[in-house]
């Protein structure tokens, strides 16, 4: 059987990764739920339900809550860097022992059992370091960019200047994704466009067709309705993306003159 201390130290060390897990899944769920209320009140108020004075002081809140939960998450993530590095120590003695045992040297209860014992332990130790590696990468783009908003407008008042430089880090991270997302989305949008310039060559060719009579007028006018239809749809998709593009390069780069500045400041 392993030794009891390495037992010890085995559960120790899964028990507080788990820990810092549920930590860090909680305060994700935390900040999603702020983030999607801020949307929901941002599409309300476009529709008229709120005032630009309530709007703004449900944002203030929300910000507010925001950079509360992103300051307790930033230390849970240097939490979970130790227990990732305790892990992977575990891991490595497990390893080294399952290979003792398949030399013959270790001692106590039957070889087969040892190797069970060891690698599932091997296996959960994985798993979790798994886990922990997924949950430190686990910011999408898009709440990052509302998080990093809500710390540039309340680290001063919720005292979190201390923790500029690990969120300009996390900025410079995003800044990388962000680049390789843009990329993915420019590609997109000139895919939109080919398919854009397709139909509207269709409905040239459709009212070619009409004109030399190919086409009697209602077989012209449905045609033309269902291309202009689908025209319509690809047009507004690739508006839409063009305009979350330019929004969020606009936010980051706000953000990002305004994270400097408290750096500056702290300098």
């Amino acid at each position: 059987m392993p030794p009891i201390s390495y037992r010890n130290e085995f559960r120790k060390t899964v028990q507080q990764a788990e820990d810092i897990l549920r930590k860090i899944n909680d305060i994700l769920s935390e900040m999603n739920s702020i983030f999607r209320r801020v949307k929901e009140s941002e599409r309300f108020s476009k529709r008229g339900g709120l005032d630009e004075a309530t709007f703004k002081a449900l944002r203030d809140e929300a910000l507010r809550e925001a950079c509360t939960c992103f300051l307790k998450y930033l230390d849970f993530l240097e939490e979970a860097k130790v227990a990732l590095q305790d892990l992977k120590v575990v891991h490595a003695k497990a390893m080294l022992q399952l290979d003792e045992a398949r030399k013959g040297r270790s001692i106590g209860a039957e070889r087969s059992d040892y190797y069970t014992i060891l690698r599932g332990r091997l296996k959960e130790i994985a798993e979790t370091i798994e886990s922990l590696n997924k949950v430190i990468k686990g910011l999408n783009s898009e709440l990052f960019l509302f998080l990093l908003e809500s710390y540039v407008e309340k680290a001063l008042e919720l005292n979190g200047l201390d923790k500029a430089s690990r969120v300009m880090e996390l900025a410079r991270e995003f800044g990388d994704k962000w680049s390789d997302e843009r990329l993915r989305i420019e590609s997109e949008l000139s895919s939109l466009d080919s398919r854009i310039e397709e139909l509207n060559e269709k409905l040239r060719e459709i009212e070619v067709r009409f004109a030399l009579g190919e086409y009697d007028k209602s077989t012209f006018e449905e045609k033309r309705l269902a291309v202009e239809r689908e025209l319509e749809k690809i047009v507004n998709e690739r508006d839409a993306k063009e305009r979350m593009l330019e929004e969020r390069d606009a936010r980051f780069l706000r953000a990002l003159e305004k994270l400097e500045v408290i750096l500056g400041e702290k300098q």
